[in-house]
């Protein structure tokens, strides 16, 4: 279905507004919507979200953040909100995007990590030091200041961390040169 979307949300939950015509055009169209549980995926102006449906939470569709061995996934504020936290500005790229995702706005987000071809797991902030250095635990440079609570290595550095992460499973899979 082809729909036009009045902002680019880092994530929604519950519902989702949007037009089924352009909205700039006259006979202005009436804002639709459509309950999150009822998608799987949606590319938003170039920028994949998949429901969160197989961690428990068919209520959020979360912007793929990151690609890779692992990926992450992240929505931004609540439906309480009302708008959201986190805006993505067309010209930024998703890299970019990726970065303003380290600022403080992130004490506020969802995220949920999946390495392929596994399930995809939410990332709690109350449990986040004990879900995440086990999930890095083939990684001791991660998975030990993340155990550890180390600036750098909290629940507002996930892109990083991430990005980290794929680095290193990356750079293990690739054959050693020889010397």
């Amino acid at each position: 279905m082809l729909a036009y979307f009045p902002v680019d949300c880092i994530g929604f939950q519950e519902t989702i507004g949007y037009f089924r015509s352009n909205p700039e055009v006259r006979p202005f169209p009436k804002m639709q919507y459509i309950k999150v549980d009822k998608l799987r995926s949606a590319t938003i102006r170039g920028h994949y979200h998949e429901n969160m449906r197989e961690s428990g939470r068919a209520d959020v569709l979360a912007l793929r953040a990151l690609e890779g061995p692992v990926q992450l996934f992240v929505m931004s504020g609540t439906a309480a909100d009302n708008v959201p936290l986190l805006t993505m500005v067309p010209v930024l790229s998703l890299v970019a995007g990726a970065a303003v995702l380290g600022g403080s706005a992130i004490e506020r987000n969802l995220w949920f990590v999946r390495r392929a071809p596994g399930p995809l797991m939410p990332v709690s902030r109350s449990a986040f030091r004990t879900q995440m250095s086990g999930f890095t635990a083939d990684c001791p440079a991660l998975s030990g200041p993340i155990a550890a609570g180390a600036e750098g290595y909290r629940y507002g550095d996930m892109v990083r961390i991430v990005q980290r992460y794929n680095n290193f499973i990356t750079s293990k899979a690739q054959p050693e040169t020889a010397k």
